[in-house]
């Protein structure tokens, strides 16, 4: 379950800034708070699967893109 956290807040991350958006951008768009991402993406909380859709929507990603960065685009698929 830790792998697939750490693997998650990869992922959140590296689709943010792909988008170019700040934390308070994306949860503006996403409709939830700056603090749930923010401790998303440091690895404090895990989100609740109606977080992740509305992330998921607002970056324009499947869901699965979330929860691992090896799904849908990863950083190292493209980097390679």
């Amino acid at each position: 379950m830790a792998e697939m956290t750490q693997r998650g807040n990869m992922a959140l991350r590296y689709w943010r800034t792909r988008r170019g958006l700040s934390l308070a951008e994306l949860a503006r768009a996403a409709g939830v708070s700056k603090a749930t991402l923010f401790y998303w993406e440091h690895g404090q909380v895990s989100p609740l699967m109606r977080t992740l859709r509305k992330v998921a929507g607002a970056l324009e990603v499947p869901v699965t893109a979330l929860m691992d960065p090896y799904a849908a685009g990863s950083p190292d698929e493209e980097a390679g």
